[in-house]
């Protein structure tokens, strides 16, 4: 793999959980929850396990309705998880970034995100946050990133660090075309 220069970096996105903090959750409680609403949908769902692709494939297959109701309850589990534990070399970086352009791209609710972030006091040093309501699909899916288009119209994709934590960051940073680092390798 070829070393990343930070300081080259002018945009840089971030991850949330597990990336920036850790949501100290029992996500088999969560999983049960959707799948609730999943079998709501589906007659035939199977206790398949459910990860970003099939969320994704099932947002396009029931609509909108569908997705408000996973996004109510992912918001709902969320905010009753009262502790994200920093990630010390990420929220150092975080910190230590001046005159660059920083996003958070999230799965995550917005509520979540943003009060963590405020905890760790850092939320002002974000341009935006991408989350969960905000993109039609999610990671590896690539329509999160059109918000930094948006915003930033112009964009050199060589300029941009995808900072992450799963294989769907990384696939949605190479989708996009941008560099990608896990978080691991910060420290």
């Amino acid at each position: 793999m070829n070393e990343i220069n930070l300081r080259e970096k002018e945009v840089f996105i971030f991850d949330f959980d597990k990336t920036i903090c850790t949501l100290e959750a029992d996500w088999d409680i969560w999983r049960e929850e959707r799948k609730n609403i999943v079998k709501k949908y589906d007659l035939e769902f199977s206790d398949d396990y459910l990860n970003h692709a099939t969320q994704n494939d099932r947002f396009e297959k029931y609509g909108q309705e569908f997705k408000k109701e996973a996004g109510d309850q992912a918001r709902s589990f969320e905010m009753s998880v009262p502790v994200c534990t920093p990630i010390g070399p990420t929220i150092e970086l975080i910190k230590s970034l001046e005159n660059k352009i920083l996003y958070v791209w999230s799965s995550n609710s917005r509520d979540v995100v943003e009060k963590h972030l405020e905890e760790f006091g850092i939320l002002d040093k974000f341009e935006r946050i991408i989350a969960f309501g905000d993109v039609e699909l999610l990671k590896p899916n690539s329509d999160g990133f059109k918000y930094i288009k948006k915003d930033i119209p112009n964009i050199d994709l060589s300029k941009v660090l995808f900072v992450g934590d799963s294989s769907a960051d990384e696939l949605a940073a190479k989708v996009v075309g941008i560099d990608y680092i896990d978080v691991v390798n910060l420290s």
